[in-house]
């Protein structure tokens, strides 16, 4: 169950912050609002140091069109209390919806809602203030099967967002009342090529990061929408790992040097029913220059998959794993530590 999974994110991350204590600060189980049994998590946003944002979206079925809605809640992950539902559900009309949720800098809060799977439907995005009320609404219609896959927040308090559709994918300009300043094509759409998210580079470009044809693609896109550079940095420890019939990009995490930490599974057994993967860790300078690779060789039994990489005071990196090959339900996390070489420590 994916709220069972943030759940456990929620406080593997308490333990992370702690550096080298890694001590458990509190667990605790949110509850749900009981007549939206299919309510679950999408996303967990950090809005001060002591609390977090969690966004979700519930869907009763997966089969027929239903009215989709996103929440708010504030957890205090210092003495895991829950505070109040922040704002009233947003109901968007469509198939499964996906969320995106962006905390600003004045500690707003951008979400969107797209039905990737309905051919017609817009895009949806809303602006919450600090108070969890609206301050505007706005949809976007840029093709077909739309999906929002990436937000930014601009220098001028306005926004950029990456939307991908069945032919191509946008970047869109926005400014801070949610009006559209320009669109541009940044790259194909179609099966094989999805945008995962986005962040900053050091020279203050737009970095887009997602999956393309089983590799993994990472571009440069300058403040005006010009792509200037596109690479592949899992391509040599890919070819240097015996059987790779695909890779899984899981993410990738901006380091205190201007560096990247990117995150990737790679698999090299295939059971007939089941992938097994060896995860990936690629470290990345400013310049997306590669300085280590290391791959995690674990046994054919377990198929570990990482994600949720933070990195520590003394530069060392903390990734949450979980055997993907033993189910969700009664299913324990690991914390694997690395030295800021690529060392497993």
């Amino acid at each position: 169950m994916k709220s069972l999974w943030w759940l456990r994110f929620l406080f593997l991350l308490s333990v992370a912050r702690l550096g080298s204590a890694q001590q458990l600060l509190c667990e605790r189980t949110l509850p749900w609002p009981a007549t939206q049994a299919g309510y679950r998590a999408t996303g967990l946003l950090r809005t001060q140091p002591d609390s977090l944002r969690l966004v979700g979206d519930f869907s009763s079925s997966n089969s027929a069109p239903q009215a989709l809605t996103t929440s708010l809640r504030r957890v205090l992950v210092a003495a895991c209390d829950t505070l109040p539902v922040r704002g009233a559900s947003w109901p968007l009309a469509g198939y499964i919806g996906t969320s995106q949720g962006l905390v600003t800098r004045r500690g707003q809060v951008l979400l969107s809602n797209s039905s990737p799977s309905d051919p017609t439907a817009p895009v949806g995005l809303r602006l919450l203030g600090r108070d969890g009320q609206p301050r505007w609404t706005r949809t976007l219609s840029l093709g077909r099967y739309q999906a929002v896959n990436a937000l930014l927040e601009a220098p001028d308090r306005g926004f950029f967002v990456e939307v991908g559709t069945f032919a191509t994918h946008w970047l869109v300009r926005l400014d801070s009342v949610g009006n559209t300043r320009w669109q541009k094509v940044v790259g194909q759409g179609g099966v094989g090529r999805q945008v995962q998210a986005a962040t900053y580079t050091r020279t203050a470009n737009l970095l887009l990061y997602g999956q393309f044809f089983g590799g993994v693609r990472l571009w440069e896109i300058t403040q005006n929408g010009d792509t200037l550079r596109w690479i592949n940095p899992v391509v040599a420890p890919a070819q240097a790992t015996p059987n790779v019939n695909r890779i899984d990009l899981e993410c990738m995490q901006p380091l205190r040097d201007g560096g990247f930490l990117l995150l990737a599974n790679l698999d090299s057994v295939y059971t007939g029913n089941y992938h097994y993967f060896r995860p990936l860790l690629i470290r990345l300078t400013a310049t997306l220059q590669v300085v280590w690779t290391s791959v995690y060789r674990q046994q054919a039994t377990a198929s570990y998959r990482f994600s949720s990489p933070l990195e520590l005071a003394d530069g060392s990196l903390l990734v949450a794993a979980r055997n993907a090959a033993s189910g969700y339900q009664g299913n324990p996390y690991w914390l694997f530590r690395y030295s800021g070489s690529g060392q497993l420590l």
